[in-house]
């Protein structure tokens, strides 16, 4: 009973860790769809990754016995594991790739009328002429939000739900650890999202995570006897040193602007 628990509590800490990347996608794909059904969005894209994960723990000997089937294309054999890791990478890179493209070259008129106020605030008002055009946001339909969450979800889920497998064999254990680290992702995800929402800078470091991920995605997918894990450990200590400084960088600002309103 107390090993089972214990067991419970590892992998719903595990699951948090893990759920992070996914957290990030899932809050910058709803940036996309319409401020009214955000919040509905990221409610979607979580519930989508519990269900998915809960699926491939109810059947997973039959997940097992897929994930690592080989599919042959001419004198090309890859798992189906491995090709779910290098579609998921491809579509990463080229998500996050477009979507910093859009956040640097064409921000958004709430951006500019945010960049306007503090530069007239610091009596620096030819700095907003110099800037980007803003332009309007197209939002996107939850359906499609819906289509894509659900494809990335799986993708994450993978490695989730190996994790459970190394942690337990019981499948009570592994389904209360998948839920509790997804209540956990429920919780905060919209605090995640309004963050990204009010610093940009938060956004373009969240993007250059997902393009970070995506890239060892698309190179474990090819060369599925690298030592991934060791890649994504420096990738995710690197990213928490660069969000740490971030931090720093919003404290100094906030600081400057009180100092200039008193």
């Amino acid at each position: 009973m107390i090993s089972a628990l214990l067991q419970t509590i590892i992998l719903a800490m595990l699951e948090i860790v893990l759920g992070l990347d996914n957290l990030l996608m899932i809050n910058l794909l709803a940036l996309r769809v319409s401020p009214k059904k955000r919040k509905l969005a990221r409610s979607i894209g979580v519930i989508q990754g519990l269900g998915v994960r809960l699926l491939l723990v109810a059947f997973i000997t039959y997940t097992l016995s897929v994930i690592h089937k080989e599919i042959v294309f001419g004198w090309i054999k890859i798992s189906v594991h491995s090709l779910l890791l290098l579609s998921g990478g491809v579509f990463l890179v080229w998500k996050a790739t477009t979507e910093l493209h859009h956040h640097i070259e064409h921000p958004t008129i709430d951006e500019a009328e945010k960049h306007m106020l503090v530069n007239r605030d610091e009596g620096n008002c030819t700095k907003c002429t110099q800037s980007a055009t803003p332009v309007a946001i197209t939002h996107e339909s939850l359906r499609r939000f819906s289509i894509q969450s659900f494809f990335m979800s799986t993708v994450f889920s993978l490695d989730s739900v190996f994790t459970a497998i190394g942690i337990s064999q019981h499948i009570s254990v592994m389904v209360i650890g998948i839920t509790m680290g997804a209540s956990a992702m429920l919780l905060s995800v919209h605090k995640v999202g309004e963050m990204l929402q009010a610093y940009p800078s938060l956004k373009t470091l969240a993007l250059a995570f997902v393009l970070s991920i995506g890239s060892v995605l698309v190179i474990e997918g090819i060369f599925p006897d690298i030592a991934q894990q060791h890649v994504t450990n420096y990738l995710y200590v690197s990213m928490l040193f660069s969000l740490f400084v971030e931090g720093l960088n919003i404290r100094r600002s906030k600081n400057a602007y009180s100092g200039i309103a008193n």
